[in-house]
Formats: structure tokens, sequence, C-alpha cells
């Protein structure tokens, strides 16, 4: 057993992990009130204010841990429009695509369409929570591993991981869940592990969480966004099919799109694990 790369590995997870962590601990206990004692502003201003701040802590946590723990270039956090949007936009059309299986057997039906406005606090929302995970898990513990046990493991490991935690997700359960949980793990990371870029595989995240909650099912359990979202539908037939209460991410289409996708990535990462970064 190699005990020096597993405890260099345990110690970046971990300095990364407490890094971000003491970011999210600033912005919410001392920076967003002391902004409040400064500047009258309303509950809506201080929520997008709240966001933003935590996706720029996100984002100063990780340089500062590329920059002093790793000691390595910034690169992951490289700002290159055109591919992200694309890697973004394919995030999206994944989950469309297995939603549009579902529209087709009957298991979703739209049923009216509600004005556009509160969905931009919303997509905030999603882009700052997706930061967080890809930031945490596809920046830091995805490479540690690699380095220490192989991308195969970093590919398995870390995804495992990151779709038994979303289990304290309500009504997110059975082995469709963990499948689907395991797969879109795999997917971000395959994501990160082509481009090396923490926002490609936020943004493909992101866009996935936002395209689900504009369609007016659950996101991963969570019926929060239901009401206001500018789709009006409902899931119907069983849960294998629909996703349930859970949403469309336990339907079986969503598992089968999300299969095809991996293996698509896959290949594509094996054909171009030598080339440039992102």
């Amino acid at each position: 057993m190699r005990w020096k790369p597993l405890l260099l590995m345990a110690g970046r997870i971990l300095a990364g992990a407490l890094l971000i962590g003491l970011g999210m601990a600033l912005v919410r206990l001392a920076l967003i009130p002391g902004l409040e004692r400064l500047f009258v502003m309303d509950e809506a201003v201080v929520s997008v204010l709240r966001r933003v701040c935590m996706l720029m802590s996100f984002a100063g946590s990780f340089w500062l841990y590329l920059h002093f723990i790793v000691k390595r270039p910034a690169s992951p956090l490289a700002l290159r429009p055109v591919p992200l949007l694309i890697w973004g936009g394919l995030g999206s059309a994944l989950i469309a695509l297995s939603m549009l299986g579902m529209l087709i057997t009957g298991a979703y039906e739209v049923s009216g369409i509600r004005p556009l406005g509160p969905m931009a606090n919303v997509a905030l929302t999603l882009l700052a929570a997706a930061a967080f995970e890809e930031i945490l898990f596809r920046g830091v513990i995805v490479p540690a591993v690699e380095e220490a046990l192989g991308a195969y493991t970093a590919l398995i490991a870390p995804s495992l991981l990151f779709s038994v935690l979303h289990f304290f997700n309500p009504n997110w359960a059975g082995w469709v869940s963990l499948a689907t949980g395991l797969l879109l793990g795999v997917l971000w990371t395959l994501v990160y592990l082509i481009t090396r870029n923490v926002w490609a595989a936020t943004l493909n995240h992101a866009l996935w969480n936002f395209t689900i909650v504009l369609s007016g099912l659950p996101l991963t359990g969570i019926e929060e966004w239901r009401d206001i979202a500018p789709l009006q539908s409902r899931y119907q037939g069983p849960d294998w099919l629909s996703g349930g209460a859970a949403g469309p991410e336990e339907s079986v289409i969503t598992l089968a799109v999300s299969v095809l996708a991996v293996i698509g990535l896959w290949l594509y990462w094996l054909k171009t694990r030598s080339r440039p970064e992102l």
C-alpha cells in the first residue's frame, strides 16, 4: 500500500473542503450581514447579492487552493465563453432529450404557461449550487484521487460519493436514483477531465438542473420551484417511467440517456486525453 500518495490525497481534499467552507462562512456570517448594516437593501437584493458573493467565494477559495495547496496554475478557472456555453448547452440538451421521451410516452404533460420573470433568481441559485458541487468534487476531489489512484478510480469513487450524498434530498431514493446519481457524477467528471475546467462542468450541471426547473417537474426530489416554473406541468404513470416525486432524473429514460452520454463522453475522453486543455 502506498501510504504517502493516499495521505497527500486526503490532505488536499481536506484542505480544499476547509477553504471552500471558510469562504462560505465568511460570506454568510460576516460579509452579507456587514453589507446589510451599511446599506438599506430589500430581501430580493440581499438574495442576489448572497448568491453572487457565494460564487465569488467558491472561485476565490479554489484559486487559493490551486495557488497555495497544489501549487498549480489556475487554468481550471479560465473563462472561455464559447466552449463553456457549448458544454453548458450539452447538459440542457441531455435532460431535455430525456423529458422529450417522457412527453412522447405520456409520463410528462404540459398544462399551461406562466411568465418567465421569477426564474432569474432561481438560475443564479442553481448556478451557485452547481459551482459549489463542481469545484469541490471535480475541482478538488477528482484531481486528488486521480493523482493518487489513477483516472479510472477518480471517475468512479467521487461519483459514487456524489450520488450517495444526494440521498439526503427528499423523495430521492432507490436503485434508479443511485444509478442516475452515479452516472451524472461520472458525466460531470468526464466533462472536467476532457476540459480541465470547473466552469465547463458547472455550466453543464447548472443548465441540466435549470432545464428541469423550467419544465415544472421536481428537481432531484425538490418541489420548491414548481409553482413558479414557466411550464405548468404534471407527471403521471408509473414512477419508473415518470420519475414520480423524485423528478425526471429517476426515470429510466433519463437513466438510458445518461448511459449513452457517459459512453459517448468516455470514448471522446479516451480519444482526446493527449490533446491540450480547453
